[in-house]
Formats: structure tokens, C-alpha cells, sequence
């Protein structure tokens, strides 16, 4: 065998038995490590980051910490085998599906009671499992995603917003119109244009209307990842039972539901991720040539899909293949050749094509957070969560970590490697201080989250399964009931809104924090009547808006012409705001979610805008065209109110 120094180097860093070592260990090391969490929050951050890392963070590990040590070693009762088939039957789910479809076309918001029936239908997936057939429960769980999908995109003006899916709704247009993609001024996407070219080329087959063509087809693409994650927890558990099940753990995972909410570039990056590592854990893949067609095909596809998620991934598999290096004696789950045929594409077409995207992501990413003002306003760093936040949370973060301490006494030797990888990720994958730094925020983490919820749907399982067991060794009646509610509070926790995305913040029903990624009506109308200002004014207006209005003007088309009918820009200082022309939203200044800064927002403020004289051109409910009396003395549109 040739020398290999990582080999060599490794025994004396890693203890001789890793594996029962972490499983020994990580309980009294997750308690000492809130311990030293928080006193290091008090260090950088005071009393306010010390108490708000222990009330996110630290309570899943405590409870994580102290459940590992009391846990019975010893499985005392197999997990629940058989429900009755009249509860996960097609025609009970057909029955529930059809209500939440008669629900959306009577009730204009979704309410507490549309999330408990998407709960009770990813229930009855869950439930499917234990039957003879597992697989229908991720037939199920598609559905399922695809009616919370499609209850927010197709529902305008819902789906427009904070989110980015206006700009690359307009840059679809724009091929659909031209049949070229957008030029290069417009945006940095005009060197990633695939996710475009797919969906200008749905919407030219269906014909139908631009916006629905495109939320269906998108959608329906998130929907199927399920089949995707069934495949690659097969071949990491050698389980189908287990994999079926980590399938609609995944589903219900906030990140995922956000990720069909708002589908736009980085999750279509990510099902490219999923087919690498689809391909990455077949065995003796290389003896068939049709893997290696695939291979390249999926490389391409995610270099070209979206700007930065190649630089996570790529981490993800390094980090990947280091662990697997460490814990096996024989060829790692990915080798230095597969991550070098990754990688090389990569640097061949940024040097090349994309040569000026790493200067305006550094501008646009470091520099524009470092110039970010926030006197007045409050720091994101530190946000406040709703309690189904919170309890979503505390109970990811609970299976999350007892299922990866339980699966280092597992047989399966990649489950073990998962295991240390994902542990390894964990800060990544649940709010920790990581989070909380503002320079960090250039590194996009939510992205990194999408792509490491394969994992994270993983050991949730096999924590909460491991939960169940134990309860039900003491309870063996209630086993069912045990899985029921355990898992309905998860899925109905995470449908309403994780610690990093609103799942169910376009609701009115559910008093979020923070400020909503949608448009109300009201506010969609008045930014529509900002087309009708004459060309060459100054706009200014919030992230929100300003988002909206640099999509919608023009939409669909881009010219050198059209590039400077407009000078908007957000509204940086609050007590400084110049500009011909203001777009004001009184309700969300009420309610202090004002984003602010460069870029489309880098902060929320709660304060009110210092606006000076200015008359009201235009009203619509809580929002307004103001036109400033000391600004420019060109003409104003007629005075209007709806």
C-alpha cells in the first residue's frame, strides 16, 4: 500500500477509538460547551448575546446533553411496524388534499388551520412508512410540498418582495422575449443564465401565462427533490424503510418549504449538489461510462446555475471527503480526483468568462457591509423569534444531536462518517454564534443550510426515532401516540417558520418579528403607479421596494437606453433622505421593519424617516408617492389616491 501521510498523521490527533469515544463523550462536552458559549458570548457581546445564545443554542444541547446520559443503551422496544391502512389509505390523503385545495380558493390567507391540515397530510406520509409499502409516503410528502408551494406562488402579490424572485423572473422574460439572455451590465447572472433558459423555455411549450408557467414548473422541480434525497440516504443506510422516512423529514424541514416558496437560483444549485452526490456513493461508478456522462452533466449544470453556490459546495465536499479519509480504511465516499474534476471547471470559467464577478461580490458583499450605517436602527445580529421559532429549533436541534451521537455506535460505516461530517457542520446547521457576525453574512450561510439538509433530515430521524423508542419502552401502549405527536409538532413548527426562514410569513394570521418578505396589495400598487413618473427623475425608496422597482422597470427587456430611465436607489440614512421622489410604506415604518442600507437593504431600522417637505402625489392605503418640495423643481405627475 503506498504511503499516505494524512494516514500516518491521523492516529496521533484522533483518539484510537473515535467512534465510542464521541458517543462517550459528546454529551459532557455539548454541557461544557454551552458553558464556555456563553461566556464567551458575555466576552464579545455582553449580557444580550450570552442570554440570546443560551436561549437559542443552548437549550437543545442541555437537553441533548442530559437525555444522552440518562438514555437506556439497551432498544427495549422495535419501532411501531403496522397502522391501520384506512389512516395512510390514498383515499384519506385525496380527502385532506382536496380540502386544503377548497381551503386556498375560499380563504385569502393561509391561517393556523391550512398548517395543521399540510401537517396532518405530511403525518399521513409519515405514517405510510410503517406499511408495506413505504414509498407511498414520499409520494405523499411530493404533494404535500407542492400545494404549500403553489398556495404562495401562484398567489400573487404573495410571491414578489423582499425575495429575489422578481429580478430573475424579469431576466426569464428577457429570454422569453429576445431569445438572448440579459446583458452583462444588467446583472452577474448574465454567466449563469441556465436557470433562466429552463424557465423561459417551460414557459414557451405551455404558452400559458408568463408568472404562472414559471412558479408551476419551478415548483414542481423542488416538489421532486424527495426522490433525490430517497436515493442518497438509500446508499448512505442500505435502509429503504429509514430512507423513506428521512425523505419526509426532509420535506418538512423550514429551509426546504422555504426553498419551494421561493425558488430562485440557489435551489436549483442544490438539486445539482444532490446529483453529485447521487453519483459520488454508487459503488465501482466508474466501471459504467454512463456514470461518468452524468457526472460531467451535473458538474456543468451547477457551475452554471447559480453565481456562488459552486464555493459552498464545493467546501461541503471537501470537508466531506476529509472526514471519510479520516474514518475508513479503505477509498473515502469522494476522491481528491472527482473534487479536482469539480473544482477545475469552476476555475477555467470564472478566470475566463466571469472574471469580474469576484471584484463586485467583494464590493457588494464585504465592503458594502462595512459602509452599512445603523444609527438608529437595530442590528440584525440579534433578532427576536416567534415562539414557533423558537420551539422548531429547540427540537431540530434535539433530534438533530442524538441522532448523531446514537449513530456512532451504528454498523454502517458511512452512517458513522455522516455522522462526524454533519456534527463537524453543526454550528453551520443550527443559530450559533457564527450566525450572529455581520462580516460572515458575505458567505450567504442560508445557502450552506440548504445544502446540508440532506444531513440534517438524516439524524432529525433517526433522533426522533430514537426518542420514540424510548418512550415507548416505557410506554408501550403509546407508541403511536408518541410518533404523532412528536413529529406533528416538528412538521407543523417548521411550516410556520424556522429560525432562519418565514416559512408562513406571507400569513397576516401569525404575528411575526422582523419585517415580510411579500407586498400587500396596497403597496404593490403603489409601486406600480411609480411607472408612471416621467424618466430621469431620483427614486428613493426601501430594500423591499427598491428590489420590486429595479425588476419592474423595464420588465422583461434590457437596453442600453433603458438602463438609465430611472436613478433609484435605497434609502441609506434615515435622517439624510434625498431624492426627487420617495415611495413611503407608513404600516411597515409603524411596525419598524424599514429595510435600509446598499444593495437592496443591509439593515433593519425602526425609527421614522426624517423626509422634510414633500407633497402626496399619490396614495394607496399605508403607502405613498411623495414628491420633495427642496428637491428638483421638474414637473409631478397628477395628485391621485386609491
Amino acid at each position: 500500500m503506498p504511503h499516505d501521510p494524512l494516514r500516518t498523521l491521523l492516529p496521533s490527533i484522533l483518539p484510537v477509538d473515535l467512534e465510542n469515544f464521541l458517543f462517550n463523550h459528546l454529551p459532557g462536552l455539548f454541557f461544557l460547551g454551552v458553558i464556555l458559549g456563553s461566556l464567551t458570548g458575555l466576552l464579545i457581546g455582553g449580557v444580550e448575546l450570552a442570554l440570546a445564545g443560551l436561549l437559542i443554542t443552548g437549550i437543545p444541547f442541555l437537553v441533548a446533553s442530559f437525555y444522552l446520559m440518562l438514555r437506556n443503551d439497551v432498544s427495549t422496544y422495535p419501532i411501531i411496524r403496522n397502522v391501520p391502512k384506512s389512516v395512510t389509505s390514498i383515499r384519506t390523503f385525496s380527502i385532506a388534499y382536496l380540502v386544503g385545495i377548497s381551503y386556498l380558493a375560499i380563504v385569502p390567507d393561509r391561517g393556523y388551520e391550512f398548517f395543521i391540515l399540510l401537517t396532518g397530510m405530511f403525518l399521513l406520509a409519515f405514517l405510510s412508512t410503517f406499511q408495506h409499502y413505504p414509498e407511498r409516503g414520499i409520494g405523499y410528502a411530493i404533494a404535500t410540498l407542492l400545494i404549500s408551494t403553489y398556495s404562495v406562488t401562484l398567489r400573487e402579490p404573495l410571491f414578489i418582495g423582499g425575495t429575489d424572485i422578481l429580478p430573475h423572473l424579469s431576466y426569464t422574460l428577457h429570454i422569453v422575449n429576445t431569445g438572448t439572455v440579459i446583458p452583462d451590465w444588467v446583472s452577474n447572472y448574465a454567466n449563469f443564465p441556465l436557470y433562466h433558459i429552463f424557465g423561459a423555455i417551460f414557459i414557451q411549450i405551455s404558452g400559458r401565462l408568463p408568472e404562472k408557467s414559471y412558479f408551476i414548473i419551478i415548483g414542481a422541480v423542488v416538489a421532486t427533490t424527495p426522490l433525490l434525497i430517497y436515493g442518497i440516504s438509500s446508499r448512505i443506510t442500505k435502509n429503504r424503510r429509514l430512507s423513506c422516512q428521512v425523505s419526509i423529514v426532509y420535506a418538512t424541514l423550514p429551509t426546504v418549504v422555504y426553498a419551494g416558496l421561493y425558488s430562485i437560483t440557489r435551489t436549483f444549485a442544490f438539486i445539482g449538489f444532490l446529483l453529485l452526490l447521487w453519483i459520488f456513493l454508487v459503488e465501482n461508478r466508474y466501471q459504467n461510462w454512463a456514470w461518468s456522462i452524468l457526472l460531467g452533466v451535473s458538474v456543468l449544470f451547477t457551475l452554471l446555475v447559480h453565481q456562488v453556490s459552486y464555493l459552498q459546495i464545493l467546501f461541503v465536499l471537501v470537508l466531506l471527503w476529509g472526514v471519510s479519509k479520516a474514518m475508513t480504511s479503505g477509498r473515502p465516499l469522494i476522491t481528491v480526483f472527482e473534487i479536482l474534476f469539480f473544482v477545475t471547471p469552476f476555475c477555467a470559467y470564472w478566470i475566463y468568462n466571469a472574471e469580474g464577478l469576484i471584484g463586485r461580490l467583494i464590493v457588494r458583499q464585504v465592503l458594502g457591509t462595512s459602509a452599512t450605517p445603523t444609527s438608529g436602527g437595530i442590528d440584525t445580529s440579534l433578532p427576536i423569534f416567534h415562539i414557533f421559532e423558537y420551539l422548531n429549533t429547540y427540537l431540530l436541534g434535539l433530534f438533530l444531536l442524538v441522532g448523531i451521537v446514537i449513530s456512532f455506535r451504528s454498523n454502517n460505516e458511512r452512517i458513522r462518517i455522516v455522522a462526524l461530517f454533519t456534527l463537524i457542520c453543526t454550528p453551520f446547521i443550527m443559530y450559533s454564534p457564527i450566525h450572529v457576525i455581520n462580516r460572515l453574512s458575505a458567505f450567504r450561510l442560508d445557502r450552506l443550510i440548504l445544502l446540508l439538509s440532506l444531513f440534517t433530515a438524516l439524524f432529525v430521524t433517526l433522533g426522533m426515532k430514537d426518542i420514540i423508542d424510548q418512550l415507548s419502552g416505557i410506554k408501550y401502549n403509546y407508541s403511536m401516540y408518541f410518533i404523532v405527536v412528536l413529529f406533528s409538532i416538528f412538521a407543523f413548527t417548521s411550516l410556520l417558520g424556522g429560525i432562519y426562514q418565514d416559512t408562513a410569513a406571507d400569513s397576516n394570521k401569525i404575528g411575526w418579528q422582523g419585517p415580510t418578505e411579500h407586498l400587500e396589495a396596497e403597496e404593490q400598487a403603489a409601486l406600480e403607479h411609480t411607472l408612471l413618473i416621467p424618466s430621469g427623475r431620483q427614486i428613493r425608496t426601501d430594500g423591499i421596494s427598491y428590489k420590486y422597482l429595479t425588476s419592474r422597470l423595464p420588465m422583461g427587456e434590457f437596453t442600453e437606453r433603458q438602463q438609465t430611465l430611472y436613478d433609484i436607489k435605497t434609502i441609506r440614512n434615515p435622517n439624510d433622505v434625498m431624492g426627487e421622489y420617495l415611495i413611503r410604506h407608513e404600516a411597515r415604518e409603524k411596525r419598524g421593519e424599514l429595510v435600509l442600507g446598499y444593495y437592496g437593504g443591509d439593515y433593519i431600522y425602526e425609527g421614522t424617516l426624517n423626509i422634510g417637505e414633500h407633497d402626496r402625489v399619490y396614495t394607496s392605503g399605508d403607502s405613498a408617492i411623495l414628491h420633495r418640495v427642496n428637491a428638483s423643481s421638474m414637473g409631478k405627475p397628477a395628485s391621485t389616491t386609491q
